[in-house]
């Protein structure tokens, strides 16, 4: 499976890591907030999952797809981790707002939709309430 990097450890952030590291996918989880584990609570269900975490930007080495789930304001924050960036990397952009604008310069941009409610109730741990 793929290397792939989540940067943004808020509520979109910690289900898409979850759903990356069940899927098989080697999973880093990218920020200042960044937890070695996920917990995620659905439809009355708990799945606890350990992830890699990188919480210094300047420490990032190249994965094959980076997931963008911060704030569509923070380009800023997102352009702090071109380190993730390869000649092959395609970045796909789990944010709100429109565009593919993030100051980071990868192989492919492909724009999405998040089409699930969450909220990050504590450090690691997020409520899916749809989807």
């Amino acid at each position: 499976m793929g290397r792939v990097a989540i940067v943004g450890a808020g509520a979109v952030g910690l289900v898409l890591a979850e759903a990356a590291a069940r899927a098989g996918h080697h999973t880093t989880l990218c920020g200042e907030r960044a937890p070695d584990r996920i917990t995620v609570l659905h439809r009355g269900r708990v799945r606890s999952t350990t992830v890699a975490s990188c919480r210094i930007a300047a420490r990032a080495a190249p994965v094959d797809v980076v997931v963008l789930a911060v704030k569509r304001g923070d380009d800023g924050v997102a352009a702090e981790w071109s380190g993730l960036i390869g000649t092959e990397t395609v970045v796909l952009h789990a944010r709100n707002g429109l565009g593919v604008e993030s100051g980071l310069s990868p192989a492919v941009n492909i724009p999405s939709v998040v089409n699930f409610g969450a909220e990050r109730i504590a450090a690691g741990v997020v409520l899916r309430s749809s989807g």
